[in-house]
């Protein structure tokens, strides 16, 4: 019966951190600024479902080589543990990606973006769940 009962305590007791690493579920909120953190852009919004991020969207990012101001949308992110990451192509046939990359720490997100190469933007966000 030991024998049994220890391969099911041990594979238990290393469930356990890997829970702790996932994203709360949920709706996030927060605020984005530019790379150097000097100019802030507009809000910050995402919700996490699962072991993705979801409609992750940044508002009133300052542009390059498209205009003005543009709100930067990404549909899905992968979480891996702690962190996500990704990249998305806008306007299929168009030379432009954004790539997010950023992490988890218990109900707290942050990472940096870019977007390039035909509209020209980057910055850094921090959001919290709630």
């Amino acid at each position: 019966m030991l024998r049994l009962l220890l391969p099911v305590m041990l594979l238990a007791a290393l469930a356990v951190p890997a829970l702790a690493l996932a994203a709360p579920a949920g709706k996030y909120k927060g605020q984005a600024t530019a790379q150097d953190g000097k100019f802030r852009y507009g809000k910050v919004t995402f919700t996490v479902k699962g072991s993705s991020i979801r409609n992750l969207t940044i508002r009133g990012v300052t542009t390059s080589g498209c205009g003005g101001f543009k709100d930067v949308v990404v549909p899905s992110l992968k979480i891996r543990g702690s962190s996500f990451s990704g990249t998305y192509k806008p306007v299929k046939g168009v030379d432009d990606k954004i790539t997010v990359k950023g992490s988890f720490k218990g109900s707290k997100a942050s990472g940096t973006f870019k977007e390039g190469p035909a509209c020209v933007n980057r910055g850094r966000f921090t959001a919290k769940r709630g």
